[in-house]
């Protein structure tokens, strides 16, 4: 989120930004301040991938991303030729497959042994058929990230000494293959946007299955010119915000956009008043609210509330603001509830293992859309459960029903006391080690997490192990244009991956709660303990 001087209280640029991701550990992300030459930039930076990426600031200008969700890959079934398997049919008659050989070495009890790996690829990209569940045989997947160089080090590297929107802009046009949303301000007051991706030109139109490969009548043709992308500079409102939603009205932006809910609540707030000081700004990136909760707890109450064995549970959300506040036992009744209802509501239809899958790959937004899409018609086919001959069910009755499981869930895991039901004890994050499996001990132990699926600090949670927190901010930064001493930065859960190392987790209990650390952009060289790393002096 980023706020103009014509709406903070400082009269200057406020930016906040948060891309959510797993939090892992070593970090994702090592806070670093890289000066020399031609930079002089502070932020995230992964490792092994040269400048600071996700989330900086330059002296000039600060920025982060969220992610674009643009509907760049498609799936291709390729026809092999029964007399060779090394051959794919085309229009043109059969072709040649691009054949690797890959040799991994897996190390095991008795020391290593080697596993060979082939891969194919056709015109469309490599076949991953046998990597990746739910596809047809001989399937390709073409995406521009896999077709040559992708630009991304050229243009993060060109972000890092970018001194202006314009340069800014040019930094990213190279950039093929990631799909984002990247926000901007500066020190001159300038506020800004832009949506990268590469967008294909497709023969057919949309493709949201795998198709046929032999005729080539669904392949791409070419892209979207990164003129014809979204962007803005100094919007008339003063502000811009990014939440992974569609970036605006347009027939080519993809089919796999978060629901709207969190940019709905950052509408409402920036209603609120005219100007917010920079400590309401970082409040806004911490909100916990849930519009969607909001949305459905008047229809709870009025189902549920006079129901015998459900009358007093529903008489917790009677004033409730919808907060997902960690020691709220209302924000669990309602998660139990809402993931329940949409089970109840599409699995008869779906099957359970593709409702899984949905929750699985795309969290709950997608069905979460759909509930809301249909939630003031009660009497609509989606909430019939087909199972059921002779009954047609109404969205009441999914209402009804949502609520007694969540309620018999919860008490027969926590116990009847909705005390002991608060969030904050149930919605944990465990942030792992890749060796964590074996070796638990590298793990953390589970840190209360505010915030859910639907809020603007987000807590994405997983169905399959409820309440196990899967996601969130893997990195945050603000920055008050009117004072860069002010600077904060958050990256989980700490600076160093050695597990004996006093730095291996000391951000962790800070991140879970919401804080951040001073950036000290201006004044390092004031610090106790400053690592200055240099380049070898040469003999």
């Amino acid at each position: 989120m980023i706020f103009s001087g014509a709406r903070t209280t400082t009269g200057k640029a406020v930016f906040a930004g948060s891309p959510d991701l797993e939090a892992v550990i070593p970090s994702l992300f090592y806070l670093i301040h890289l000066k020399g030459g031609r930079y002089d930039v502070i932020g995230g930076s992964i490792a092994g991938i040269p400048g600071v990426h996700a989330a900086g600031f330059n002296g000039r200008m600060a920025w982060s991303i969220t992610v674009g969700h643009g509907d760049n890959l498609d799936y291709f079934t390729e026809t092999v030729n029964p007399a060779n398997a090394n051959q794919y049919r085309t229009e043109d008659g059969y072709r040649d497959f691009q054949v690797r050989e890959d040799v991994i070495r897996v190390k095991g009890k008795g020391g290593f042994r080697e596993e060979k790996l082939t891969i194919k690829t056709s015109r469309h990209g490599p076949v991953v058929s046998g990597v990746m569940s739910g596809l047809p045989p001989n399937c390709a997947m073409m995406w521009p990230g896999l077709m040559g160089h992708d630009g991304t080090v050229e243009g993060l590297l060109a972000l890092n000494r970018a001194r202006n929107f314009t340069e800014f802009r040019q930094a990213l046009r190279p950039i093929r293959g990631a799909s984002v949303h990247m926000g901007y301000a500066d020190i001159d007051g300038n506020i800004g946007y832009q949506y990268i991706t590469t967008f294909p030109r497709r023969k057919s139109g949309d493709n949201p299955l795998p198709q046929p490969g032999a005729q080539g009548r669904y392949d791409w043709t070419g892209y979207i010119p990164f003129e014809d992308h979204p962007f803005a500079l100094n919007p008339a409102k003063g502000y811009l915000a990014s939440f992974n939603q569609m970036p605006e009205a347009g027939d080519y932006y993809g089919t796999a956009f978060f629901l709207f809910e969190r940019a709905y609540r950052f509408e409402d707030m920036v209603k609120g008043k005219d100007r917010f000081s920079p400590e309401d700004i970082r409040g806004m990136q911490l909100d916990v609210v849930s519009t969607v909760a909001k949305r459905w707890v008047p229809h709870i109450l009025r189902v549920c509330g006079d129901r015998e064995g459900l009358s007093k549970y529903a008489s917790l959300l009677r004033k409730w603001d919808g907060a997902m506040d960690a020691d709220s036992p209302q924000a669990t009744i309602f998660n139990a509830f809402f993931t329940r209802m949409i089970r109840n509501t599409l699995e008869d239809q779906l099957g359970q293992a593709l409702v899984a899958e949905l929750f699985k790959d795309l969290h709950v937004s997608i069905p979460a859309q759909w509930m809301i899409r249909y939630m003031n018609d009660n009497g609509h086919v989606l909430w019939d459960d087909i199972r059921t001959s002779g009954v047609r069910e109404t969205r009441d009755d999914m209402v009804m029903k949502g609520m007694e499981d969540a309620i018999a869930e919860l008490t027969a895991r926590f116990g009847g006391d909705p005390k002991q039901w608060a969030w904050g004890k149930v919605h944990r994050m465990t942030i792992r080690h890749p060796l964590g499996g074996a070796l638990p001990f590298l793990n953390l132990k589970p840190l209360p997490y505010a915030g859910d699926d639907f809020t603007i600090h987000a807590g994405w949670w997983d169905r399959e192990h409820p309440y196990d927190m899967v996601s969130g901010a893997a990195i945050r930064i603000v920055v008050d244009m009117s004072n860069l001493d002010t600077m904060t930065l958050m990256s989980p859960p700490g600076q160093s991956g050695h597990y004996l190392s006093p730095y291996y987790d000391d951000l962790a209990g800070l991140w879970a709660r919401g804080e951040q650390i001073p950036a000290n952009y201006r004044s390092a060289k004031g610090l106790k303990r400053l690592l200055v790393l240099e380049p070898k002096k040469a003999l």
